[in-house]
């Protein structure tokens, strides 16, 4: 029976439900690399500049100037890729992509792993204590890189924010 009351079907497509708020592994990623990728930009276009002006001068002055342009043409070249990948990973996760997320698992993996090449900076009275005191924050650093890593990527929050 046809209930008279009931409003046609609508052409309209349905509102989506709300979206899921963003994790705070999410937050503290997009406010870490959005300077960074700002600043990174700033000095590309800087570094380009003066590196453009270097190859104008090693073409009247250098008895080699084609290997010196090369060499400082790919100096730029290399700047703008990880611009150009720092960029596409913030946006990316951004605008909740899967591609976003996992180049953002690739950049916390890349500095979690790149904590362990990092110099020692600790001043030390002797030499006694030196070896002993370096394991604790390398070790500290590297566990909180590898939770970032896991609560940015894999777990239930995260999941569910870019799955939609």
């Amino acid at each position: 029976m046809h209930n008279p009351y009931h409003p046609p079907p609508s052409a309209a497509p349905d509102v989506p439900a709300d979206l899921p708020g963003r994790p705070l592994s999410v937050w503290l990623f997009l406010l870490i690399m959005w300077p960074t990728t700002l600043a990174l930009a700033i000095g590309a276009i800087r570094f380009s500049w003066f590196t453009l002006g270097a190859i104008n001068v090693a073409w009247f002055s250098s008895p080699f100037p084609a290997s010196t342009s090369y060499r400082l043409l790919g100096g730029i070249a290399w700047r703008l890729a990880v611009l150009a990948l720092l960029f596409t990973t913030v946006l990316g996760a951004t605008r909740r992509r899967q591609w976003g997320r996992w180049l953002g698992i690739l950049l916390l993996g890349a500095m979690t792993v790149g904590v362990f090449f990092l110099p020692e900076t600790i001043r030390h009275a002797g030499d006694a204590g030196s070896p002993q005191a370096l394991p604790i924050p390398v070790s500290l650093m590297a566990t909180l890189a590898a939770w970032w890593t896991y609560a940015f990527g894999f777990s239930r929050k995260a999941r569910r924010y870019y799955r939609t």
